[in-house]
């Protein structure tokens, strides 16, 4: 009889599993070591996993029921039944992890699944091991292993964690709980059994959970209710894990699988658009307290290999990564406020001055540079709306600004000009900006009073909100929050940030108006390029969201318009203040509308309907 599983035939195979089944005790020990001289082939062979699976799901129903619950941890993972059965799940860990390809996302077969399925049990009783246990025991340490590999490579399979989550929804956050408990132990063991970087994958599975837009999973309401904990438990295990704080003169090291797990779960925070709305603004609160973190952290000059990988993976990865996050996260003023109100600008400073100051000592290709030119990127992205003054932000900035004035150093970098900037801009009108149409303008109000569900619209007083909740924004709320919450890019603006951009735009514009014989403007010589840069940073999808109305354009004329934004992005605040009624309107009421040759701003691309006679 041949011994190596991935030599025989199907019908040897299936006998060999049946005699297992039947006699444990005879065959299954037999069975394990044949199986395990054949893993080196299961990977480049057509190994017949579907056909070890019944074994897998036979000890799953009948064998782990069987293993008493009245006992310590440490004491029935020692039973022989118990090391049986972690024998036969490490089938099931092999099978998921030797049949992923790196390259390519795929659904998990349905063989495959229901062996998974049988296993769920067992894992969710070897989660409830006390975490005591698994810092003192090998067994514990080595069960929980395996049971967090299976997490973590289930996630590489588009459809394994929207089957998780309906048939066991507890088992994510019973992972999450356990690495938590785990994260503040410290140890030796964690580094030799490489428990560490699969309690760290466990994060990255909650993430990977959205991967399959789980409506009300019990992973996203975890989430929404516990951000704080998770930057707390994603940062903490930088800060304390003692691969970070070796004694003598050992580099303070990321495991690659490790710094990769962590950064993964950030990013996941970042780009997976099917996360709740409410997650977003978490996240740019967990990017900048982790930049805050970091800067407080004492890194060690020598990055050598360590023992294990031969390969030192440099930690100093991670803040970059949060500052290119951040970065692109800046896209608009509803994400800007958010960033300010996350203390995003402090984050920075605290950041740079760790450079400077030597607290962080970042190897090629991440270099001291690398991150003055991200806190720069951020900087210059946030620099056209400390100028705009927009209501909204105007009061974060300025307690931004005062705790940038008692902490930086003159010169330190861009701040003293990007505040003389600031604060040498003249005030600008008053703006009103009241969002009930019949407003009767009456004394400015003290404070604006906003809607609290679409968090947009704003008035004057009680009287005016209640008159233009009754005249149709009961029917437009909803549909207002929803894009706000849901597009990080198109967001809406707040009714007075709208009425300021448009009060500046028409201002800026207005010198370059000049009146022809049948009393029509149009605009000459314009090209403010200080104004564009001042515009534009709301991005393009931006002004669309702002300008194109559905009434006057849609299908081959809104992608015209597109297009002629991407041509002319120095005029794109021209084109702001024209393609829109209401600016429209604003502009008529001042006298310089009727413009007819502004065509020759858009170059020739697209005349709107609205000023086609």
């Amino acid at each position: 009889m041949v011994d190596h599983l991935h030599a025989m035939s199907r019908e040897e195979i299936s006998k060999t599993v049946a005699q297992a089944i039947q006699n444990p005790d005879q065959h299954l020990i037999n069975f394990l070591e044949n199986y395990r001289r054949s893993l080196p082939f299961a990977k480049t062979t057509a190994f017949h996993w579907d056909l070890l699976f019944p074994l897998v799901e036979h000890f799953m129903a009948k064998v782990f029921p069987t293993i008493p619950t009245d006992m310590p941890d440490t004491e029935w993972t020692k039973l022989p039944v118990s090391q049986r059965t972690y024998a036969v799940f490490r089938i099931m860990v092999d099978s998921l992890q030797l049949r992923h390809s790196p390259h390519t996302l795929r659904n998990l077969p349905a063989p495959f699944l229901r062996a998974l399925l049988s296993c769920l049990p067992y894992m969710q009783r070897i989660y409830r091991i006390e975490p005591l246990a698994v810092a003192s025991d090998r067994n514990c340490s080595d069960i929980l292993d395996g049971v967090c590999q299976v997490m973590s490579y289930s996630t590489k399979y588009t459809n394994t964690a929207a089957v998780i989550s309906k048939s066991a929804p507890e088992l994510y956050p019973a992972a999450f709980e356990m690495w938590k408990r785990l994260s503040v132990f410290q140890g030796e063991r964690f580094d030799e059994y490489d428990l560490d970087h699969n309690i760290a994958c466990c994060s990255t599975v909650l993430c990977h959970t959205m991967l399959n837009a789980v409506p009300n999973s019990s992973v996203d309401v975890m989430l929404q209710s516990r951000p704080d904990e998770v930057i707390n438990i994603l940062m903490g295990t930088l800060a304390y894990r003692q691969d970070l704080h070796r004694v003598g003169r050992s580099a303070p090291l990321l495991s690659a699988a490790t710094s990769s797990a962590l950064l993964q779960a950030l990013d996941f925070f970042a780009y997976r658009k099917v996360f709740a709305a409410s997650l977003r603004h978490g996240f740019l609160t967990i990017i900048c307290r982790a930049l805050r973190k970091l800067a407080r952290l004492e890194y060690d000059r020598d990055y050598s290999g360590s023992a294990r990988t031969g390969v030192g993976v440099n930690p100093m990865r991670l803040p970059n990564n949060l500052l290119r996050a951040a970065h692109m996260s800046l896209c608009g003023p509803e994400r800007v406020t958010e960033a300010l109100e996350a203390r995003l600008l402090i984050s920075v400073l605290q950041i740079q001055d760790a450079v400077d100051n030597g607290k962080m000592h970042p190897a090629v290709p991440d270099t001291p540079e690398d991150i003055k030119t991200n806190c720069l990127h951020i900087v210059r992205r946030l620099s056209p709306y400390m100028v705009l003054r927009l209501p909204s932000l105007n009061g974060l900035f300025e307690k931004s600004f005062r705790y940038i004035d008692q902490h930086c150093e003159v010169g330190s970098i861009v701040w003293s000009d990007l505040m003389r900037r600031r604060h040498n801009r003249p005030e600008r009108e008053v703006i009103w900006a009241c969002s009930n149409a019949k407003c009767p303008r009456q004394d400015m109000p003290r404070h604006w009073k906003q809607c609290t569900g679409c968090r947009l619209a704003e008035y004057c007083s009680t009287t005016c909100q209640r008159g233009d909740w009754r005249s149709g924004h009961s029917a437009q709320c909803a549909q207002l929050r929803t894009a706000r919450l849901n597009s990080s890019v198109t967001c809406p603006l707040r009714s007075r940030d709208t009425q300021t951009l448009y009060a500046f735009v028409r201002a800026a514009i207005s010198a370059h108006v000049a009146r022809t014989k049948d009393k029509s403007a149009i605009l000459v010589e314009y090209n403010d390029e200080k104004l564009a840069l001042e515009i534009t940073p709301m991005s393009h999808q931006m002004v669309e969201q702002l300008c194109i109305d559905p009434n006057l354009y849609s299908g081959k004329e809104a992608q015209n318009f597109r297009a002629a934004l991407h041509a002319n992005r120095q005029n794109v605040a021209v084109v702001f203040a024209l393609a829109s009624t209401e600016g429209a309107t604003d502009l008529a009421s001042k006298g310089i509308a009727g413009i007819t040759n502004w065509v020759d701003i858009m170059n020739g691309v697209y005349t709107p309907r609205l000023f086609s006679s």
